[in-house]
């Protein structure tokens, strides 16, 4: 998947777990309930501002 714009759609119970996507557009409010595997953790929090780190 790439540049797939999930704006202002709900996510609960959808399941992108398997997908493989570099950017995603989406509403951080509408997230909640949204299916997705640890790479695709990391991404989303990126985009959220969030630093992720070895500890």
């Amino acid at each position: 998947m790439t540049g797939a714009d999930f704006s202002d759609t709900k996510l609960a119970q959808v399941n992108l777990a398997k997908a493989r996507f570099d950017r995603l557009i989406f509403t951080p409010a509408l997230l909640s309930g949204l299916k997705i595997n640890q790479w695709q953790a990391a991404v989303i929090a990126g985009s959220l501002g969030v630093d992720i780190v070895d500890a």
